[in-house]
């Protein structure tokens, strides 16, 4: 048995979708604010996760994957990386 997968053609972004909007609650309005603003994306979404408050260990660790993944590809890449 196998399958193949097509699509999406033409895909140039990322969809504006209500599940989207519970993750990013804020935008960085200038790009040196794209730092802060996935600090606060990332320790509110962990903190739900792991229900318990982050330390600076969880946090680094959140931050470095966010880094890696903004090199990439920008501000949301980096917190899609950093979730993943």
């Amino acid at each position: 048995m196998s399958f193949e997968v097509l699509g999406p053609y033409d895909k140039t972004g990322f969809e504006n979708l209500s599940s989207r909007d519970k993750i990013f609650k804020s935008y960085p309005a200038i790009p040196d604010a794209e730092e802060e603003v996935a600090r606060n994306i990332l320790s509110n979404l962990a903190r739900l996760a792991d229900r318990r408050p982050l330390n600076d260990r969880d946090m680094k660790t959140l931050n470095a994957f966010y880094e890696i993944g903004h090199e990439e590809g920008g501000f949301e890449a980096g917190i899609q990386f950093a979730l993943e």
